[in-house]
């Protein structure tokens, strides 16, 4: 995630994450963070990883109201 200017950013995973924000009864944290669902379900709640642009920590939530809410989807070939 470096989509900040950043001089530690590397991209050495060489996957990069942009900071689309999620939509929630309006945009919000465009160019801040960036919100990617996942496949998991646990306990009725859908899972999200956020990850956040200033200290790319990457962080799995739980979603309880999963149809109101927008993230971006990420396609994995397997």
């Amino acid at each position: 995630v470096h989509w900040v200017a950043n001089a530690s950013a590397n991209n050495s995973t060489g996957f990069t994450a942009l900071g689309s924000g999620f939509y929630y009864d309006g945009y919000m944290y465009f160019r801040q963070q960036t919100y990617f669902w996942t496949s998991t379900i646990s306990g009725g709640d859908y899972k999200a990883y956020t990850m956040n642009a200033y200290n790319s920590e990457i962080v799995e939530s739980s979603v309880s109201n999963y149809s109101n809410t927008r993230f971006s989807l990420r396609c994995v070939k397997d």
